[in-house]
């Protein structure tokens, strides 16, 4: 995969920073579906790391992001200069 390619965030097994209502984004994982665990139709179940809860999403940009290795900013976290 070259830089300039999405990664999918839809494919079991994904990283991904995923953000559910009244929560900041959260690094979680893309997984099956299963016994108690449910999805809508078109929506993906992410579960996050560090609670090992789960939310069923619809894999658009304001909800799930590609976590991309290497990089140090939560998505929608805006790089503020320290003034000194």
């Amino acid at each position: 995969m070259t830089d300039e390619e999405t990664p999918d965030v839809t494919t079991v097994g994904s990283f991904v920073w995923a953000k559910v209502s009244g929560h900041p984004f959260w690094p979680g994982q893309v997984v099956e579906t299963g016994p108690g665990i449910k999805a809508r139709a078109g929506y993906v179940v992410v579960r996050f790391f560090g609670s090992n809860d789960f939310a069923s999403l619809k894999p658009a940009p304001e909800q799930i992001k590609p976590y991309k290795a290497g990089t140090t900013t939560t998505p929608g976290k805006k790089n503020r200069k320290v003034r000194a």
